[in-house]
């Protein structure tokens, strides 16, 4: 679980980071709406579906970079 609290808070460890807790519910919301899409329409556009992710990872690097930097040097 540290893991986890690493990846998703600032170097405090205990305010949250924005950006990657949308980033992760982003990833994750497609991943589920794709497989219910491919479950019920029982197609898979591998195209499509993988430039909608690699938005998602443009966006999120994109968010990454415009966060400002910690007060609190390591």
């Amino acid at each position: 679980m540290k893991y986890l609290r690493d990846i998703f808070t600032e170097n405090d460890g205990k305010s949250f980071d924005i950006a990657a807790s949308l980033a992760a519910l982003a990833v994750v919301c497609a991943i589920v709406f794709q497989g219910y899409v491919t479950f019920s329409s029982k197609t898979f556009d591998v195209l499509n579906f993988s430039t909608g992710i690699g938005a998602l990872i443009v966006a999120v690097g994109g968010a990454q970079k415009l966060k400002p930097a910690s007060k609190d040097p390591l």
